[in-house]
């Protein structure tokens, strides 16, 4: 096995587990928080435990590289969410309007 048998590397970017939706900080965001392997399995039960044990073993290996990576993800998301609250989607605007409304109906 490889390292290309188990990620996809879509960008330097976007690390994710070949033939899944999920990428490498959905598994290491659960070890990280102290989760077993099994555990991480009920959590993303699609994966194999071979699968979660080869991301877990390839963060250790490149622990300072994957640090990176996963700060740089957390980063963005960041920053993705604060340009959404920022300039949210009619959808979102819509949203917020109508709970608002609601509110005022209730105090009313």
């Amino acid at each position: 096995m490889t390292f290309d048998d188990i990620f996809d590397i879509i960008s330097e970017n976007e690390i994710r587990l070949r033939g899944h939706r999920f990428g490498i900080e959905d598994v290491l965001f659960y070890f990280v928080d102290g989760y077993s392997p099994e555990e991480i399995q009920t959590q993303l039960p699609t994966l194999s435990l071979k699968e979660i044990y080869a991301t877990i073993t390839y963060y250790l290996y490149n622990f300072t590289e994957v640090q990176a990576y996963l700060a740089q993800l957390e980063s963005r998301q960041e920053e993705r969410y604060q340009e959404s609250k920022k300039h949210p989607s009619p959808v979102a605007e819509r949203l917020r309007q109508l709970k608002a409304k609601q509110a005022s109906a209730v105090t009313a």
